[in-house]
């Protein structure tokens, strides 16, 4: 086999890969590099533009990343050795012979949407799952490590969830159809990596068949199967669209500061004090005050405010779910943050009056207030 290919390509659908199983196989077709890897819940199918100079089929071990061998990669495989030669050097790992080729699952289109939507979906409620790969993993609750995806009337409604908080997204289909399944995390990550690096026009379809279902974009495929012992649970969306006593509207470009004070402050573990931004809601303004006084200033934003009262949050959740309303292509252009001061058990929900398609809810934390 003697192939080339870009080295960013490759590293990504290299990642992907790992994700479900090693070794990975590497099989060309016309003007195509195949990047393949399989488990008995999974497998990712990811078709890499190339320039097939000997047609051939290989399974390897590869953890090294290909971008530090140069932009423009040679994969030559002689003699159960894989040469890669990029710009700047060359590295050599053992392969050995693909003697089976990969069947694909016949799947069923049954829903679409745009792959931008999509991408733009997955910025805005992946962050809220919990990803690993290590072995604690299979010990996290199924609900905390999976995206759940609902399509029905037309819409695509895509929610994740960590314990501490909920990112809920609803994006509109290009084709109809009704489908609903749980895809891992991880391997939503990876998906992101492998698309966002390419062209953001196209589509991004949604299949199944039996116990398969499939999300296909641009080149590349992600297979998986239905485990009927894993669910969303049901979310009583009454208690978090209920009316709240206190809110607050600024605009999102008033954010920004806000997003460089928090980015400030020293990352310690995640619960230590450090992390902590109170949030005050004052009579036209709100005001954050990090935690402990000193190391940040207290800032005070022009707001639209409903109600009184102190809540805090972990910083780099608070972070994050501001950060959630500056993505690319994001219609907001105002946020309401809206608590309730009598209860420290009910989230906060972040949202905005110009975008009813996306809702964060994010819980307060118990911290004392130190005046700055």
């Amino acid at each position: 086999m003697e192939v080339a290919v870009l080295s960013s390509e490759l590293s990504r659908a290299m990642h992907l890969a790992r994700q479900i199983a090693e070794p990975i196989s590497l099989q060309t077709t016309d003007h195509q590099l195949v990047v393949f890897s399989a488990n008995s819940e999974a497998m990712v199918f990811c078709r890499l533009g190339a320039t097939v100079h000997k047609p051939g089929a290989i399974k390897v071990v590869a953890r090294t990343d290909p971008t530090k061998l140069g932009r423009n990669l040679l994969l030559s495989a002689r003699s159960g050795t894989l040469a890669i030669s990029g710009d700047r050097e060359t590295m050599t790992i053992p392969c050995e012979p693909l003697d089976e080729t990969p069947g694909i699952p016949e799947v069923e289109t049954v829903a679409s949407t745009s792959l931008d939507a999509f991408l733009q979906a997955l910025q805005q409620t992946l962050f809220a799952s919990v990803i690993s790969t290590s072995s604690w993993w299979a010990n996290v609750p199924p609900a905390l490590r999976y995206l759940s995806f609902r399509a029905d009337n037309g819409e695509l409604e895509i929610m994740a969830m960590d314990g501490y908080r909920l990112s809920w997204k609803k994006i509109p289909l290009l084709r109809g159809g009704k489908i609903s399944f749980l895809l891992p995390a991880h391997l939503a990550l990876g998906l992101k990596k492998v698309v966002f690096a390419g062209p953001r026009q196209g589509e991004v379809s949604f299949a199944y068949s039996g116990n398969w279902y499939s999300i296909q974009a641009g080149g590349t495929t992600v297979f998986f199967q239905k485990d009927p012992q894993r669910s969303f649970p049901p979310i009583d969306w009454k208690y978090f669209t209920a009316g709240y006593r206190t809110s607050a509207v600024l605009s999102c470009a008033d954010i920004k500061p806000i997003l460089e004070v928090l980015k400030r402050l020293p990352k310690y573990h995640p619960l230590a004090k450090d992390l902590t931004a109170f949030l005050r809601f004052a009579q036209k303004s709100l005001i954050m005050i990090p935690q402990p006084p000193g190391k940040t200033v207290a800032m005070s934003l022009d707001a639209i405010v409903d109600g009184k009262g102190d809540v805090a949050f972990h910083a780099p959740f608070l972070a994050q779910a501001l950060e959630s309303f500056l993505v690319p292509g994001s219609p907001a252009e105002r946020i309401r943050i809206e608590f309730d001061p009598n209860t420290r058990h009910r989230p906060a929900r972040f949202s905005s009056p110009d975008d009813g398609s996306y809702i964060h809810l994010l819980m307060p934390i118990s911290a004392r207030f130190s005046s700055p």
